[in-house]
């Protein structure tokens, strides 16, 4: 296994256990992650709000992998994320890809491509 590979995993763990502190450890300062949406959430401060957001929104969102790999300081993983809007009664799923990209042990860009299915 892959230093990339394993700090995926460890992102995925604390991103399920809706562990802000155990995920901000997983980035860089000056990370930037890139939204399905196209939306650039850049820096420490606003990564910390956008998953807050997220954890709050969705109470119950969980992101379970399907396939990962991860080299040479690039990764993308195939994932699925399930969650429950809160104020809505039905599930949403969302497959995709996350690519990324790696300084060390931190994750530096986070490109997220979940779409409806």
């Amino acid at each position: 296994m892959s230093q990339e590979t394993t700090l995926i995993e460890r992102y995925f763990d604390a991103f399920n256990h809706h562990d802000l502190e155990a995920v901000m450890a997983c980035f860089d300062p000056e990370a930037v992650i890139v939204a399905a949406h196209g939306r650039r959430i850049e820096g420490a401060d606003a990564i910390r709000a956008y998953y807050a957001s997220t954890f709050a929104t969705f109470h119950d969102a969980k992101c379970t992998i399907r396939s990962l790999v991860g080299e040479g300081g690039t990764g993308a993983v195939e994932s699925q994320f399930t969650g429950t809007r809160a104020g809505a009664e039905h599930l949403v799923c969302l497959m995709g890809v996350e690519v990324l990209e790696f300084r060390g042990d931190k994750i530096t860009e986070l490109r997220d491509y979940h779409t409806s299915g």
